[in-house]
């Protein structure tokens, strides 16, 4: 089975989210259980992304958007029989110094950006003599490329089509004006097609012209038919349920594991997880510092400052904390607003320390020294931080949503207990559940079993990927 995986970004060559974990792990997981993968992503320029000076020159293409003709080339680095990477290389679309935007703004053309990319995916697997069996689409950039393929399907016979949402809230809507640059007649801009309310939605065409659906949780794929979490699609979800799964992203062990761990002062595992800690905390207090007591509750945030993320509820809960309760670090980036309460918080309170900024070493070394890791997402697809946090020992307390519900089983509401959760996205609830949380480590015995059963779970990719692989049986 030859299986082509077309993403935006893919970890560690760009990256901005959970997408790009995924499109980093998931195809090489498919390669070493037997499939053939093909990734195929655009080639960012730098620091937006990277390509090895290894990967070459294999072959080249000139597709047309709105009129222009686009010349393209395919750099690809064979990783090994089974697995290579091809980067869509394009001049004009993608050498600039962001995946999408500013962080502020995106593109104002990131339609064409990404038609290009999509056609040139569909060159690419044209070209290919060996033939595809399957074409892995992720999110709203690769969303059009079903319908592209149905109509235009290779001699070899047209590839069956997969569409993953990673995330329902970024659809890929434009207005209705630019509909022509598609190239498509008139009767994809309808109501049951590619029309949303005056305008064209890209994510929309990934659900009605795949061949199967997939998202990130089990919990999801049952959320996004709700007007809660459908963000406009919920109906369009439900007419098509049928080709419908929630699997759940698994988690990269190779990266993010404490007993090999190298941006950590001391590796541990379950039999040294408190002494591991320790040592963690310790130089953590001196990386920062941070002159905090060494059995008070630490507390840790990794996270995109937003609104989905629950930033604003994390902030006025700690508000809520009696001094004392914990201490709280909290390390990201994102809306000014946030970022401003934030950097307030901190300066009043002795307790909370902000880092307004992104480091991938330094969240790993807040998660060796960490008692529990805060996720008040108002919804979260799936999520991979408390994942992480499970291996590391350092107990979640998030919100019974999404991914977080099918990851963390609260300490209290069964002998399994691996976190703690809270259900309605309010300061006061999640302020609750924090002194639960802080109690629960001020018992050592408590802690200890608590720590031990999240250490033993299992998120790797093995038992996700074989569900795709099942998936992608069913529908050739």
């Amino acid at each position: 089975m030859h299986v082509v995986f077309a993403a935006s970004e893919a970890a560690p060559w760009s990256k901005s989210g959970g997408l790009g974990d995924v499109a980093g792990a998931l195809p090489r997981r498919l390669a070493a259980d037997g499939a053939t993968v093909t990734l195929i992503i655009p080639d960012y320029a730098p620091p937006a992304g990277s390509r090895p000076d290894e990967a070459e020159i294999s072959g080249a293409a000139r597709v047309e958007v709105d009129g222009v003709h686009y010349p393209v080339t395919f750099y690809t680095l064979k990783e090994s029989t089974r697995f290579r990477i091809v980067w869509v290389h394009q001049d004009l679309m993608f050498q600039r110094p962001f995946l999408y935007g500013d962080g502020v703004l995106p593109y104002p053309d990131n339609l064409f950006r990404f038609l290009v990319f999509q056609h040139a995916v569909e060159a690419w697997i044209h070209s290919h003599r060996g033939g595809v069996d399957i074409a892995h689409l992720n999110d709203w950039q690769t969303a059009l490329l079903p319908l592209i393929l149905r109509r235009n399907p290779p001699r070899r016979g047209r590839p069956a089509t997969v569409f993953t949402i990673h995330n329902l809230g970024y659809q890929g809507i434009f207005p209705g004006r630019l509909f022509p640059v598609l190239g498509l007649p008139n009767e994809y801009f309808t109501p049951d097609t590619l029309e949303f309310f005056g305008d064209m939605n890209s994510l929309k065409g990934g659900i009605i012209y795949s061949d199967a659906i997939t998202t990130v949780s089990p919990t999801y794929a049952g959320e996004i038919m709700e007007p809660e979490f459908g963000a406009g699609l919920e109906g369009v979800l439900r007419r098509y349920r049928h080709k419908l799964t929630g699997i759940l992203n698994g988690a990269d062990y190779a990266t993010w594991d404490p007993g090999g761990d190298p941006h950590i002062e001391r590796n541990y595992g379950a039999k040294d997880v408190r002494e591991g800690k320790a040592a963690n905390r310790t130089a953590l207090m001196s990386e920062l510092g941070l002159n905090w007591p060494q059995d008070s509750p630490l507390a840790v945030a990794i996270t995109r400052l937003a609104h989905q993320k629950g930033a604003d509820i994390m902030a006025r809960a700690l508000e809520r904390l009696a001094p004392g309760t914990l201490r709280a670090i909290i390390l990201g980036t994102g809306d000014a607003i946030l970022e401003a309460r934030l950097t307030r918080l901190a300066a009043r309170n002795p307790g909370i320390c902000f880092i307004p900024r992104f480091s991938e070493a330094l969240a790993h070394r807040l998660q060796a020294a960490a008692d529990l890791f805060l996720m008040p997402s108002r919804y979260e697809p799936c999520g991979l931080a408390q994942m992480y946090a499970l291996r590391y020992g350092t107990l979640p307390v998030v919100r019974r949503t999404g991914g977080l519900a099918d990851t963390v089983v609260d300490a209290e509401a069964a002998p399994g207990g691996t976190g703690f959760l809270f259900s309605r996205p309010r300061p006061t609830d999640f302020a609750r559940t924090l002194i639960r949380a802080a109690r629960a480590v001020g018992d050592p015995a408590r802690l200890s079993g608590l720590r031990a059963r999240a250490m033993e779970q299992d998120f790797s990719w093995n038992r996700s990927a074989g569900q795709y692989a099942r998936l992608y049986e069913s529908i050739i």
